[in-house]
């Protein structure tokens, strides 16, 4: 008869050692794990192998522990972090609400161009015009009998009435003109004796023609204008009898002159307007045929130089300057007059078509009063007694 050992101390592993009575149930049959009678060996049942079933009681009170306190974190992590994501739900929901962009609204230039109403009492062109005290001064120009005349014409800019207010100490055509504050001022001229150097002067409201002195040589076919910053006047391209002009002539009371600058090209009837601190020639006469070439005169430094050129050559063309925008109406090429106002871009130096005058037009008296240019008289090819303006709006 075999006998089974008393077994007094079974661990598994870092165990303590087991009680009697466990050692018993270990020794029936049927527990989880007996002892082999044979071999004195552990045997395994089929049962499940978990570990845990072999811990000691204080071990399984410690994993336990462990387990719930993994537990209770676990929950709070998952708390936290359902909270934060609401928190960022609502301020992505705010950060990325969609506001409404602001826009502006750039009202676009319009250009008109048409006539006055009422006409000067004879056609007259080549004659230099010029604005003082709210009207339009235009000085001598040439009759349809192509004749110099005296006259000092003042036009209403609203009706086109004409009014003859003073004359003129000898017959001129091809002069120019500007003016500062109520006076206006007219520049040297062409008569029958010859080109003059003369500088004549009326004040509106006094009507009285005074002549002042003269210019620093005869000039004819020149053309000016008056810059309000200075205010200063430019006369610019000409004729002197003999040859073209070259020099940029400026004044600040309208007597004294003084080189401003020397054109690349000297030119006679050109067309010219100021920019700012530029001073734009356009086209005119040179070596007696009509030249295409832009100048440019920075009236800062003195600087001249060509810097493009026209479409075509031009002459006897009327440019102008309104806001702070250069427009060239009209003129004469190879191929007639032109009847289209055209606005001057000076960064590309090209031009774009903004109006049409009622007529083909050339050789006009240029002046400007707000918003508007007037273009008296001039070519059509007859002479004409209208005088047309060009609106920007």
């Amino acid at each position: 008869m075999l006998r089974c050992p008393i077994v007094e101390n079974v661990t598994d592993g870092d165990s303590p050692p087991l009680p009697r009575d466990e050692v018993h149930h270990l020794m029936r049959p049927g527990s989880p794990q007996q002892w082999s009678p044979i071999r004195g060996t552990k045997r395994r049942s089929s049962g499940p192998n978990w570990p845990w079933r072999h811990w000691s009681h204080r071990r399984k009170m410690r994993f336990a522990r462990t387990v719930a306190i993994g537990l209770v974190l676990l929950i709070l992590l998952i708390i936290t972090v359902s909270r934060c994501g609401s928190d960022t739900t609502i301020t992505t929901a705010t950060t990325t609400t969609k506001k409404e962009k602001a826009t502006t609204t750039v009202k676009p230039v319009v250009v008109t161009a048409g006539a006055l109403p009422k006409r000067m009492p004879s056609g007259t062109w080549d004659g230099a015009a010029t604005v003082a005290n709210g009207q339009v001064i235009l000085f001598g120009g040439l009759n349809t009998l192509k004749q110099s005349t005296v006259k000092v014409w003042q036009i209403d800019p609203a009706t086109g009435s004409t009014q003859n207010i003073a004359k003129l100490a000898a017959p001129r055509h091809q002069s120019a003109a500007a003016a500062l504050g109520n006076t206006a001022f007219t520049f040297g001229g062409n008569t029958k004796p010859g080109v003059l150097d003369s500088i004549d002067s009326v004040t509106v409201g006094d009507n009285v023609v005074t002549t002042l002195g003269k210019l620093p040589g005869p000039r004819s076919e020149g053309a000016a204008i008056t810059d309000p910053a200075g205010p200063t006047i430019y006369i610019a391209g000409g004729w002197n009898g003999t040859d073209p002009t070259n020099d940029v002539l400026s004044s600040v009371d309208g007597v004294t002159f003084q080189t401003r600058a020397t054109l690349t090209e000297p030119v006679r009837s050109p067309a010219v307007a100021a920019q700012g601190d530029d001073l734009w020639v356009f086209g005119g006469q040179w070596k007696d045929v009509p030249t295409g070439s832009i100048q440019r005169v920075n009236l800062a430094t003195g600087k001249a130089e060509v810097v493009a050129k026209l479409p075509q050559p031009l002459t006897g063309a009327m440019a102008f300057t309104i806001g702070d925008t250069v427009y060239l109406a009209g003129g004469r090429t190879a191929a007639g007059r032109s009847n289209e106002v055209r606005r001057f871009d000076p960064t590309t130096f090209t031009f774009t078509t903004v109006a049409t005058l009622p007529v083909a037009l050339s050789d006009s008296g240029v002046a400007v009063l707000g918003n508007v240019a007037y273009l008296v008289g001039g070519l059509t090819p007859a002479p004409s007694n209208q005088t047309f303006t060009v609106t920007v709006s």
